[in-house]
């Protein structure tokens, strides 16, 4: 919301300390959802509303986020993303691709080796 995207970089101390954040955070409150929002077996949906400083209310659901089952996979770009954002964390951002093309070509490796030698 403050910063355009949810990313590793987000959960960082320093982030979390901006004055800011901290207010919004202040004004963010969870609950569990009822049976009326979704059914009781579903552990996965999820229900978000927005209060706007004019009293109007705009919500949003899903009953199934991407990425949880293989009918409703997480777009290959933004598998790829995430990845290198994750392996960059530790890796370095170069590092991270040349992981990630060996990630890819897994299946063409002569031996596992050749990526895990770079870990």
């Amino acid at each position: 919301v403050l910063h355009g995207g949810v990313g590793l970089d987000a959960f960082d101390a320093t982030r979390i300390a901006e004055p800011y954040v901290r207010d919004l955070m202040a004004r963010v409150s969870v609950r569990p959802f009822t049976s009326a929002e979704h059914s009781p077996d579903n552990l996965l949906g999820a229900v978000v509303e927005v209060e706007c400083s004019d009293g109007t209310i705009l919500r949003g659901s899903v009953d199934e986020p991407v990425g949880a089952s293989p009918a409703h996979p997480i777009p290959e770009a933004v598998l790829r993303r995430k990845f290198v954002e994750c392996a960059a964390s530790v890796h370095g951002l170069e590092r991270a691709n040349e992981l990630l093309t060996l990630v890819q070509e897994l299946d063409k490796l002569d031996h596992a080796r050749a990526l895990t030698d770079r870990l």
